[in-house]
């Protein structure tokens, strides 16, 4: 099946849920996870596992993670305007270098 219509039939199906529904002792913990000392927690939210797996599923095979290595690469991939993308840019810490077409953009964008 398709993912995005997988996706379109899970949101039928769970449409009407509230999400008291999904409340247990273990919900807290399948559905929070802290990287970088942050704690995402999206236990608090309409999302089942058949929902987040096929999330993931989209995801993968959209090729997700090859586009966020070529935007925090610099590559152009806003292809209407021919260009990178440097949403990474405005927040890359002081001693970051983001090199587009062999220069680094930092400083330009910091102006």
């Amino acid at each position: 099946m398709d993912k995005w219509a997988n996706l379109h039939r899970l949101h039928k199906i769970n449409e009407g849920r509230h999400i008291l529904d999904l409340f247990d002792e273990t919900r807290a913990g399948d559905f929070s996870v802290t990287a970088d000392g942050m704690l995402f927690d999206y236990a608090k939210t309409n999302i089942d596992a058949a929902t987040r797996a096929a999330l993931v599923a989209l995801a993968e095979g959209s090729g997700l993670a090859e586009k966020r290595a070529a935007m925090f690469r610099g590559d152009k991939i806003n292809l209407t305007e021919g260009r990178a993308v440097l949403h990474v840019a405005l927040r890359a810490g002081e001693d970051a270098v983001i090199r587009v077409d062999g220069k680094d953009v930092l400083p330009e964008v910091r102006r």
